[in-house]
């Protein structure tokens, strides 16, 4: 009886070696599923081993051009691989990265485990994310299309480059290629969207050429670098411009005992035969100093730097 038992044993705990091994197989080998064998000296380093693996196996699918759709400039090579990197892991932490039981290999005494992601699960997951964002971009898109004046549709392209960037676009759609490259495809014309937006601005710009009306110098020199930033031309004559751009400052400044104070309000509006096609308006909070000079710097840093975060940025934002 005992020897009947334990052949049994023997025989259950054979099976349960070779459904092991044949269920890493299964893994390893089936195209259903994307899994690597991670190897450590604990469980938890088998595990982070096995993960990484994975994210080396998307980070091969992602192309990092994304200097072409950059609107915020920072073209840093560690910085790109720290954000790649950072994308990368928020990425396979969205599936629930599954994990075989861990087998402690006796001779090289380290454990072996499996991380893998069932593609057909994961993508239920991921095409949820992934269609959001390019509904919202489609969206932009499509009114950019429908946008009769020219500095508006520059404006809600620059909006879709914006929310491209902001939301990781190409890098969510290469990620989607290396998940699940199929059924992936169906939105491959984003990228090709994405990509032809700059050539689209550069087209339109042509007709949208902007003549800004005297004004404070520092103001008017801030608000060329943004026009610049978008590559709409300026005109030093009227007679030459599609668009006007007209600007209202009023310092409200008060000299007072205790120093001398500002409380700026400025607005900033783009017409085209008197019809507004963008406007600005904002009233800063005081500012000021004892010494008038100090004063006057705190003034203009606040403009300025209000006019740099929110002139456009407000309008690719919301």
């Amino acid at each position: 009886m005992k020897k009947f038992t334990l052949v049994v044993f023997y025989t259950v705990l054979f099976s349960s070696i070779l459904v092991a091994k044949n269920k890493s197989n299964d893994l390893l080998n089936n195209s259903d599923y994307i899994a690597y064998k991670g190897r450590g000296e604990t469980v938890k380093e088998a595990e982070n081993n096995a993960l990484e693996q994975i994210s080396k196996y998307f980070s091969m699918k992602i192309h990092t051009e994304s200097s072409e759709y950059t609107i915020v400039s920072g073209n840093n090579k560690s910085q790109t691989e720290l954000q790649n990197n950072i994308f990368m892991e928020s990425q396979t932490e969205l599936f629930a990265v599954h994990y075989t039981e861990p087998d402690f290999n006796k001779k090289q005494k380290i454990y072996e485990i499996i991380a893998y992601i069932n593609k057909e699960e994961a993508w239920n997951i991921y095409e949820i994310r992934v269609k959001n964002i390019i509904d919202t971009f489609d969206s932009i898109v499509s009114t950019a299309k429908t946008e009769n004046e020219y500095f508006k549709q520059i404006l809600l392209y620059k909006k879709a480059q914006f929310f491209a960037e902001k939301n990781d676009l190409e890098k969510v759609i290469q990620f989607a290629y290396g998940l699940y490259s199929e059924k992936a495809q169906f939105y491959e014309y984003v990228l090709d969207e994405l990509s032809s937006i700059p050539k689209k601005i550069n087209s339109i710009s042509k007709n949208c050429t902007i003549y800004i009306e005297q004004s404070n110098k520092q103001i008017v020199d801030e608000i060329k670098n943004l026009l610049s930033d978008l590559n709409i031309p300026l005109t030093e004559t009227q007679e030459n411009a599609n668009i006007i751009c007209t600007i209202d400052f009023k310092d409200n400044k008060q000299v007072l005992t205790a120093g001398t104070f500002y409380t700026p309000s400025f607005s900033v509006s783009f017409t085209n035969d008197n019809k507004t096609l963008f406007n600005y308006s904002k009233n800063l909070k005081k500012v000021g100093a004892k010494n008038s000079n100090v004063a006057e710097q705190r003034l203009y840093t606040a403009i300025i730097t209000d006019l740099r975060q929110s002139l456009f940025a407000d309008f690719f934002a919301n």
